[in-house]
């Protein structure tokens, strides 16, 4: 089991990197990591049915990789390392490069005295029809659940063991858990401007699209 922590006692959290096809980006989101002074024993790159060298790169670095085992999407690949490996908090970080990992450090702080530490992006940086998108479903998101998120779909986020107790109902679901667990726990957000997609292809999609908006319209009828 997790120690018991008080509240403004330091944390060490796992780092989870979930990665599909991300072979030309992961080397450098592991090395910024790492700069930042993270041991290597708490990263977590979770191989998310990749077809590239995704997983055989990761390991060359050091860090630990599973595959994931549990659903499909993010949330699969998040929970297939959080029932892995048993830590107090889990900070999760896209394998993709665009969000800064310096914000890792703070927002590990931060869990300290909260219980879940958001993030949102000031401009979404990949095109009008990608921003769009974006903002039509974070519209959608806060208007069933009555929040004010700027951004509801940002890969960077950390929160306490307790936060994570359930996988969501869909492989895209996961932000869209977390602005709605933000609701019902200590929850605090920081606003960052991020950096440009190192490779690879954008994941998202019309039909992830609609997955995200059936997610919202699921968590609100469980209000």
């Amino acid at each position: 089991m997790a120690p018991i922590l008080r509240r403004g006692s330091r944390l060490e959290c796992l780092v989870i990197i979930p990665a599909r096809n991300e072979e030309e980006s992961i080397t450098q989101v592991i090395y910024e990591l790492l700069e930042l002074g993270i041991p290597r024993e708490r990263l977590v790159v979770v191989d998310s049915h990749s077809t590239d060298d995704t997983a055989d790169v990761a390991r060359s670095l050091g860090v630990r990789v599973v595959k994931q085992w549990l659903g499909r999407g993010k949330a699969g690949a998040i929970m297939s390392a959080i029932k892995s490996f048993k830590a107090s908090c889990y900070i999760v970080i896209d394998a993709d490069g665009e969000h800064p990992a310096e914000l890792v450090p703070k927002i590990e702080g931060m869990l300290s005295d909260y219980d879940l530490v958001r993030t949102e992006r000031s401009d979404f940086g990949r095109g009008p029809l990608f921003s769009f998108g974006n903002k039509v479903l974070t519209a959608f998101i806060n208007l069933l659940f009555g929040t004010s998120t700027k951004d509801a779909l940002s890969g960077l986020m950390g929160f306490r063991r307790d936060v994570a107790s359930e996988q969501p109902p869909l492989g895209d679901c996961w932000e869209v858990m977390i602005v709605w667990k933000s609701k019902r726990v200590r929850a605090a957000t920081i606003e960052y401007v991020p950096k440009a997609r190192l490779a690879g292809k954008k994941k998202v999609s019309v039909l992830s699209g609609i997955k995200i908006a059936l997610c919202a319209i699921y968590y609100k009828l469980r209000e």
